[in-house]
């Protein structure tokens, strides 16, 4: 007899996602332990919400041209992925989003910064960053280019989009972005010196439903501070961390 996969595996490291490390610092303190909870113990199967409007959103923002044919070509897509039958109500409510996510960002992309922006895909996976011992999992969407002229550095930063409508809070929302942002700055840093001479006002998370483009705060010594002493927190609750009450690992 066949045995059932488990609902979770155990991760074989601290760490944790920056969207976990920035709810964990608007957190209370029953919340925070079971950020922490839900980093150790990670369920084996994971749908990523989203995911599809993402990849479409990508496609836009590295679009040279910035032409409004690309989005509906996008939206088109997707909406023939919602006409199919069969589809399952998670797939039919998470396609609906999808286009809605879309048409926020048609709708409000245009008040940003972002058409100025040259972006490119990040090719391949990125490597974590490792802060205060732990191993956050930065993963930026686009990278950002500002080219300086003949003979210098290119500029480089990246942009994270978040996409999400649950959070009430307007206070809340901005401060995970600014946390989002200042994660983005601190990877450029470490992983895209390579590529240019980065730059913070370069590194953004993008607030999709919010219509908000989120630069890395000026402040950005103090917020840094803050995430260093969570992640040492969050290092030092990780062996004391119980598992989910199903937890069957």
């Amino acid at each position: 007899m066949a045995t059932s996969k488990p609902k979770y595996r155990e991760a074989t490291h601290p760490q944790i996602s920056a969207n976990q490390l920035a709810q964990y610092l608007t957190a209370g303190p029953a919340a925070r332990k079971r950020i922490i909870r839900d980093a150790r113990y990670i369920p084996t199967v994971i749908v990523a919400r989203y995911k599809l409007a993402r990849e479409a959103i990508v496609k836009c923002l590295c679009d040279p041209l910035q032409s409004p044919t690309t989005i509906a070509a996008e939206k088109i897509k997707l909406e023939q992925k919602l006409a199919k039958p069969g589809n399952s109500s998670w797939t039919k409510d998470d396609l609906e989003s999808s286009v809605a996510a879309l048409n926020r960002y048609a709708a409000t992309v245009g008040q940003t910064q972002l058409p100025k922006l040259e972006c490119a895909e990040i090719p391949g996976s990125v490597p974590a960053l490792v802060i205060s011992g732990l191993r956050v999992k930065v993963t930026p969407d686009v990278i950002v280019k500002q080219n300086q002229g003949t003979g210098q550095n290119p500029k480089v930063g990246a942009v994270v989009t978040m996409i999400a409508k649950g959070v009430n809070s307007t206070n809340t929302r901005k401060d995970q972005a600014r946390t989002a942002a200042t994660l983005i700055w601190m990877f450029a840093q470490k992983h895209l010196a390579n590529a240019g001479d980065p730059e913070r006002k370069l590194c953004f998370s993008y607030d999709v439903f919010d219509g908000a483009l989120i630069p890395a705060p000026g402040n950005y010594l103090n917020r840094i501070s803050n995430i260093e002493a969570a992640c040492s927190e969050i290092l030092s609750g990780w062996a004391s961390a119980s598992p989910p009450p199903d937890f069957d690992g």
